[in-house]
């Protein structure tokens, strides 16, 4: 998959699990998807497509996530379902939320 086509599929992903979950594009190598005050940016680096994920005042790179050759569904169908979780994760710490 090209990068357009890798971050349709993450954020198609993530909207089947969080529809209000907003997406914008940055230019050719950047997507930004946004979920209850938090961010995941989805990146084209020129050698690898990453996901990071910022520590919560949106400043620092809390951690990130890399697909560097298969790009597939499989992949993006993973990655789709970390973003998900982290972002459920930080909206609340309750257990019942993870399960939603």
């Amino acid at each position: 998959m090209a990068f357009p086509e890798w971050t349709a599929a993450i954020v198609a992903c993530v909207r089947a699990y969080l529809p209000d979950a907003k997406a914008v594009r940055k230019g050719r190598r950047l997507v930004i998807i946004r979920h209850a005050g938090r961010e995941a940016h989805l990146v084209d680096d020129g050698g690898a497509f990453c996901i990071s994920f910022d520590a919560g005042d949106g400043s620092t790179t809390m951690s990130s996530l890399v697909d560097r050759d298969r790009r597939d569904a499989f992949t993006v169908r993973n990655l789709s379902q970390s973003v998900n979780a982290r972002t459920r994760f930080r909206v609340s710490f309750s257990p019942d939320s993870l399960f939603v």
